[in-house]
């Protein structure tokens, strides 16, 4: 597995830091910013890379790009996760230098399942107290659905956007079936 970071000193002083303390583990690689590529995707598929921690910057920038990440992770071979991090930190390195890398550690083992994330972040853009807003919000997650192919993320993405949006299991998975047959007749059309 391999942890993804936004900027270049993240990565570098991470990496340090656990050879410093003789932490053997997952390396944090940088992203040079906020968006992950088709190409960087590619060249972590290349180097066996079967997981992907995703540990961007807990600000709107690295938001935004953990979401592009994600919806670009769909179509690859790599399992996809959302790391978090505690309560006032913005970016791992300075988790790190604040808290060493006992937090660190520990929230890249907590990180969450992409499709779970995603599902939740698809929610936050939309005002589901109405309406029109929770009809855009399912409107955007049904677009994912025929992507994840992948039964344990599906049941992820959709317990996540259950759980986001308050409708039951049995609501979701109607409206995902009624989705699905629309969308394979206009594929007939």
């Amino acid at each position: 597995s391999m942890a993804v970071v936004e900027g270049v000193l993240d990565s570098l002083y991470i990496n340090s830091r656990m050879a410093r303390d003789g932490q053997k583990g997952r390396p944090a690689v940088s992203l040079g910013g906020a968006s992950l590529s088709v190409s960087h995707i590619k060249l972590l598929e290349s180097t066996g890379t079967q997981e992907l921690l995703l540990a961007l910057d807990m600000d709107e920038a690295g938001t935004e790009g953990t979401e592009k990440a994600l919806r670009l992770l769909l179509d690859s071979r790599l399992r996809a996760y959302v790391v978090s991090l505690p309560d006032g930190y913005k970016d791992p390195d300075e988790l790190v230098r604040g808290q060493g890398l006992a937090p660190w550690l520990e929230a890249l083992g907590r990180a969450e399942r992409g499709a779970s994330w995603l599902a939740r972040r698809i929610v936050s853009k939309h005002d589901i107290s109405t309406d029109r807003g929770l009809d855009g919000a399912l409107q955007e997650a049904w677009d994912i659905l025929p992507r994840l192919q992948d039964k344990l993320l599906r049941k992820s993405f959709l317990d996540s956007l259950g759980a986001s949006t308050g409708l039951s299991d049995d609501i979701l998975e109607q409206k995902a079936q009624e989705f699905d047959e629309k969308a394979s007749q206009r594929a007939s059309q």
